[in-house]
Parts: structure tokens; sequence; C-alpha cells
């Protein structure tokens, strides 16, 4: 099993259902993302496929609201097994670079947080699949100009994104995805603050991010046990001092971004 397959199987000390209930469905950011891209499915799709879907969320979503019975491709076993048994959706294990499934299969693919967490060579392999499959829409969302945080190993000290993303994106690289589709819309939701340059870049430096309990290091396979579920890395213990300039620095003005773009594709020809 490759590294990014160990970070997907990873729920940290939570069971597959646990971790659903508790990061998925129990998380207002992530049902609104479910919410405002249900909002744009097009009108005239009656098969989807939605590529890297996780343990089903958004297929039951779209069954229950749109009525649509889509399928799913998933990396992770685990999630397969929820999905089919707890949501009783149909996915299929699979990867993103190897769809199962003849051109043009499908009214719409969706790739929901998904693109930017593929490797080199995959990625490529994924974009030229989606568009294989894909009869005349590909609707995929991404953070919106994420500026990457990383954290560090308590193990080997490598330094790595802990939710494994890639890449960022904006609407230049979006536009220019893939080669047979086109966009014709651009949609962000979701907002968080952030603060302004040059603070972003010191606290950063000061306040590096700790190690979470799903992160497993793409170096060295370091993961937290289970008893370390709600410890930080020892690596990032905060002093005395480091607590007091953190609170300090709540007091800096900070703006506002947007969390997601969501952009939507139509086939050229």
């Amino acid at each position: 099993m490759s590294r990014d397959e160990e970070y997907y199987a990873n729920f940290g000390a939570q069971t597959v259902d646990e971790y659903v209930e508790m990061d998925i469905l129990n998380s207002p950011t992530e049902m609104q993302r479910f919410a405002a891209t249900l909002a744009i499915i097009p009108k005239d799709t009656v098969t989807l496929l939605d590529v890297g879907c996780g343990p089903g969320v958004f297929l039951h979503l779209l069954r229950d609201t749109l009525g649509i019975e889509g399928i799913g491709i998933e990396i992770t076993e685990a999630k397969v097994e929820y999905a089919r048994r707890a949501l009783v959706v149909d996915v299929h294990h699979g990867q993103a670079s190897q769809l199962p499934f003849p051109d043009r299969s499908f009214d719409t693919i969706t790739a929901l947080e998904v693109v930017e967490h593929l490797p080199f060579g995959t990625y490529e392999k994924a974009l030229s699949e989606l568009e294989r499959v894909a009869k005349t829409w590909i609707i995929v969302t991404v953070p919106y100009r994420e500026e990457r945080a990383f954290t560090q190993c308590p193990y080997c000290a490598t330094r790595f994104n802990s939710s494994y993303h890639l890449r960022s994106f904006d609407e230049e690289k979006l536009n220019n995805l893939f080669r047979n589709f086109e966009v014709v819309a651009f949609y962000k939701h979701g907002e968080y603050t952030q603060f302004y340059n040059p603070f972003r870049a010191i606290t950063s430096r000061l306040f590096p991010p700790t190690f979470p309990r799903y992160a497993v290091c793409p170096a060295c396979g370091f993961r937290l046990a289970e008893r370390q579920k709600e410890m930080q890395s020892p690596v990032h213990k905060s002093s005395k001092f480091k607590r007091v300039l953190h609170r300090s620095f709540t007091l800096i003005p900070k703006h506002k971004k947007n969390r997601w773009i969501i952009a939507v594709y139509k086939r050229k020809n």
C-alpha cells in the first residue's frame, strides 16, 4: 500500500463510522460544500459518476435530494464498505487514473476535493480519464488559492502538507485543466479568515501545524498511535512565551477568503 493510500485509510483512533459521523455528517462546512455542489448539478444529468467519492455521502445526498442514482469510485476499501453498508449507494473500489467504464459513459462526472491530492503521474492520468468517461459535464471542486501549511514528522523531521494537498488552484489553472472541455461557470463558497502578510508568514513560522491524528508521513510512514489521539506533536510543544504571543496575534486584523471553488466544464464537441 502506498503512503497516499495509507493516508486515505487512516482514521486516527476512530472507526470509519465514527470518522464519517464526526468529520463529515456533523461538519457544517462539509455539508455546506455538498449542498453548494448539489445546487449546480446540470438539469439534464441522468447518469453521474463521483470519482474519489470517499464514504459515499455526496451520492447519498444526490439520491435523496435530486433522485439521481449515481455511482462512485473510491480507493479506500473501508470507505467503499461503509458506503455500501451504511448509505446503500453504488460504490466501486478503484482509482481515478484507471476508471473501469467505456468512453462517455456518464452525463456528468464529479471530482470533489480530489485532484489537489493526486501525485505526479496519477494526476495527469486522472484528468485524462475524467475527460474520457464524461459525456457532457465535469464538475471539479478544490480549495481556492490555498496557501498550503506544512507540518513536520516527529519521527524523521520530514515537512509535508498534512492533508496531502500537492497543488493549489485558482481560475487560471482550472481554465487549463482539460483539453476537450471548457469552463462555463465558477462558483466560490465557504469563508474563513486569514492574517494579512507579513503576519501570515510570521505566524506560520512561529506556530507550525501540529501533527494531526489522521496524518501519515509520506517519507517514513509514521502516524500517531491511538493513545496519542489528542496529543500534539512533541516537535511543536509550545513555550509559555509562544502561548502569550499566540494570544496577542488574535488582536491583529484579518481578512476573509473563500474556502472552495467549483468549476463546471462542458464538452466542446
